[in-house]
């Protein structure tokens, strides 16, 4: 399954938080693909960092799509299909990221990425899909990162 984990959009308030993060999303993407298992061959999570979306919509909840074509914030993917594509977003409390000392910013980023992981657990889709792999290989990329001790217990 190949996971890509992004910051597709930023505003001008919050493109110096896209700038510092991005580099880690790669990393984190690149670190968690790999096969679980099920059907799924694509995982997208999308980190959103416009606060104006917040005023619009809730952010988006997993679904699992049997044909894509490539979002057009995801440009980095170029216009193409894809099949079985898990997707969903995950919006930081933008009050809390303010309050976040800049250097401190990708591990919270990633925590808050991490602890979304969890509402996968149960999702009739992902029949075959071992969660808890997944799961634990994102707190072993979290912690390769520096962030062992951000990304807590369950």
């Amino acid at each position: 399954m190949d996971v890509l984990v992004s910051a597709p959009k930023s505003d001008q308030g919050t493109e110096q938080v896209a700038t510092l993060i991005r580099p880690h999303l790669e990393a984190l993407s690149s670190a968690l693909s790999g096969n679980y298992g099920g059907s799924m061959a694509h995982l997208w999570i999308a980190l959103e960092l416009c606060p104006g979306d917040a005023d619009v919509r809730p952010p988006f909840p997993f679904r699992l799509q049997k044909r894509v074509r490539t979002p057009r914030e995801v440009r980095v993917l170029g216009d193409r299909e894809f099949f079985n594509v898990g997707s969903y977003s995950v919006r930081p409390d933008y009050f809390e990221l303010a309050r976040v000392p800049l250097h401190e910013v990708p591990c919270y980023l990633m925590t808050l990425l991490y602890e979304s992981t969890k509402g996968l657990h149960g999702k009739r889709q992902l029949n075959g899909f071992d969660v808890e792999a997944f799961r634990s290989r994102f707190e072993q990329a979290i912690a390769s990162q520096g962030c062992m001790n951000k990304a807590g217990s369950d």
